[in-house]
């Protein structure tokens, strides 16, 4: 069977949306509908089974050159192999909304951080996919409402111009976002603050991801003032920012220290274990063209040569592709692949600091 574009596109692990509560019957939950209608805690059986790599070759039977390298970058961008950070990032998530939802005072944050490209964003949607966004109570005893709407997890991104409006304002559309999915909930409107929106839809938990901070040092102080002022309403908060941002406001602002340095996780750089060996061979043997043996002079080299970056490592298999079909052939040599490999890491630092290519700070305006 060809398989075209579009299946490629929907082959995207879906997010669950809308679910109906079903409550658990866990006693010490003591009658909290809410908490008894999270889902359980995920399991190291259905993490595994979320790796989403597939074979490429499958993919590209009587297609154009141009439909070739369009169908390999979108499926090279949804390939996805959980790392063993993995588990205790699902784990601090799910109890994260657990215990905020059985009692606001156990609001609290927690840093997910690494380097750019390390698949932290990537980890964090792939996880926040397999959460519903919106359950919804036909009705709960005393609420004296026909239905309840329960949105468990935000996620936001900061805004482009690094503002703190800007962050707050993406907080409230991805609210509204969610609220849509619900035909009967209207979106928040302007006249609710963005608290009492979050609070009485019943949001547990904020993962955001902070991909560039301002540089004005007042513009950061008034992020961190927002995060600190979320756990003291009850809103806990997954904070996720690349490991150089994670340094630099450990060091510059006395306020980051308890928010940086106790409860975190870090996405190491791929090394020389078992999962980077796995992980190269899982994308080595299901690329769109031949390949030579994987040699253990090939795996140092793509790993010394991105640091271990798993974008670059990406980047490297989807250039060596494209070289290769462009040129009319089937297979590419080890030295062919070091020459992609050297144009690819070629930016390294610049890629590895993205504040040397961010967009223009606004966050005082």
């Amino acid at each position: 069977m060809t398989v075209t574009l579009q299946t490629v596109l929907n082959s995207t692990p879906k997010s669950i949306q809308v679910q109906p509560a079903v409550y658990r019957n866990i006693p010490w939950m003591q009658n909290n509908h809410l908490a008894q209608a999270l889902p359980d805690h995920f399991s190291a059986e259905q993490i595994r089974k979320w790796e989403n790599i597939f074979p490429l070759k499958d993919l590209l039977c009587d297609t154009s050159s141009t439909d070739k390298t369009l169908i390999i970058d979108h499926a090279m961008n949804q390939w996805f192999l959980p790392s063993p950070t993995m588990l205790p990032l699902a784990d601090t998530f799910s109890r994260m909304i657990t215990r905020t939802c059985l009692s606001p005072e156990h609001a609290s944050m927690f840093v997910f951080y690494g380097d750019p490209g390390s698949g932290k964003r990537t980890s964090a949607k792939m996880l926040l996919s397999h959460f519903p966004k919106v359950i919804v109570h036909d009705s709960l005893p005393d609420s004296g409402k026909n239905y309840i709407v329960q949105v468990p997890v935000l996620y936001a991104e900061s805004a482009q111009d690094r503002s703190v409006k800007g962050l707050l304002q993406n907080i409230q559309n991805s609210l509204n976002s969610s609220l849509r999915l619900f035909s009967r909930q209207t979106p928040i409107p302007n006249s609710i603050s963005l608290d009492d929106a979050l609070l009485s839809n019943h949001v547990n938990l904020l993962v955001l991801y902070l991909h560039a901070l301002p540089t004005a040092p007042s513009a950061i102080h008034s992020i961190l003032d927002h995060l600190f002022h979320f756990v003291s309403i009850g809103i806990s908060v997954m904070l996720i920012v690349d490991r150089n941002n994670r340094l630099f406001l450990i060091q510059s602002f006395s306020e980051a220290m308890t928010l940086l340095s106790e409860q975190q996780i870090l996405l190491p750089p791929l090394t020389s274990d078992s999962y980077a060996n796995m992980f190269l061979e899982k994308i080595w043997s299901n690329l769109a063209v031949d390949t030579p043996p994987l040699s253990e002079s090939i795996k140092k080299s793509l790993l010394e040569s991105t640091c271990g970056n798993r974008a670059l490592v990406i980047r490297t298999m989807k250039e060596i592709q494209y070289r290769t079909l462009i040129l009319g052939k089937t297979s590419f040599t080890e030295k062919e692949l070091n020459a992609a490999l050297l144009d690819v890491t070629a930016d390294l630092t610049k890629f590895l600091d993205p504040a040397q290519s961010a967009p223009p700070d606004n966050s005082e305006n």
